[in-house]
């Protein structure tokens, strides 16, 4: 396999780098509402000064808080990454 090696110009100490799988966003609450993207969102900004660890339980509690009873019908995949100087 050959891989392409790619950067980010002008990220900041304190940038936050969030990726995620669709399993976050379409996590349902026991109506069948999802928690969305702007939920998702708005955890990692609440949580931003954090350690990225951190960041990770904020978004893990709030779905198992959105969710309640309901199980978890997809896989949550998540990694943050904060940019160190």
């Amino acid at each position: 396999m050959s891989y392409e090696e790619y950067g980010w110009e002008g990220l900041e100490p304190g940038a936050v780098i969030v990726v995620g799988t669709d399993g976050i966003w379409e996590t349902r609450d026991p109506m069948g509402e999802q928690f969305g993207m702007d939920a998702f969102r708005q955890v990692v900004r609440t949580n931003a000064e954090s350690s990225a660890a951190e960041m990770i339980d904020a978004v893990e509690r709030a779905l198992v808080d959105f969710r309640r009873d309901r199980p978890q019908e997809d896989d949550v995949t998540l990694v943050i990454a904060k940019v160190i100087g």
